[in-house]
């Protein structure tokens, strides 16, 4: 039980240290259809989750509440110089096959 309790102070912890914005991933979206748009309220629901959500590529910029960043060939340059850790792919398979 002791350890259970620690678990739960800890997890109490790390949500708060999220919220203002600490040991949070930077992350991106590849894809502005209703599946790239499911991930982006799902990861910025909660700041508690730890995302910070820089943007999307997308070949047209069809999202108004989310950061456009450019079109698919576009995406390499931004990750040279960005840190990122996560890219989530939510495009059809047409573009995704242009993705290496």
């Amino acid at each position: 039980t002791l350890l259970a309790l620690l678990r739960v102070a800890f997890l109490k912890y790390v949500k708060q240290i999220r919220k203002k914005g600490y040991n949070s991933r930077s992350v991106l979206i590849v894809g502005a259809n209703n599946n790239g748009q499911l991930i982006a309220d799902r990861l910025t629901s909660d700041l508690t989750y730890g995302y910070k959500l820089h943007g999307y590529f997308d070949e047209t910029n069809q999202v108004d509440d989310i950061n456009y960043l450019g079109n698919i060939d576009d995406m390499e340059a931004y990750l040279a110089s960005q840190k990122i850790d996560e890219v989530y792919i939510a495009t059809d398979q047409e573009i995704s096959s242009r993705i290496d």
